[in-house]
């Protein structure tokens, strides 16, 4: 049996300024990993 695996993998950046500072964050997420671990469980 042949499975074709297809996930959504993404980059998030976020910005946010106060005053004077300007903080900026990214995250990167791949959704097969989740799936995936459900699988081998």
């Amino acid at each position: 049996m042949k499975i074709l695996l297809a996930g959504e993998t993404f980059s998030a950046t976020t910005s946010v300024a106060s005053g004077t500072e300007v903080l900026t964050s990214a995250a990167y997420v791949n959704g097969a990993t989740a799936f995936n671990a459900a699988l081998a469980a």
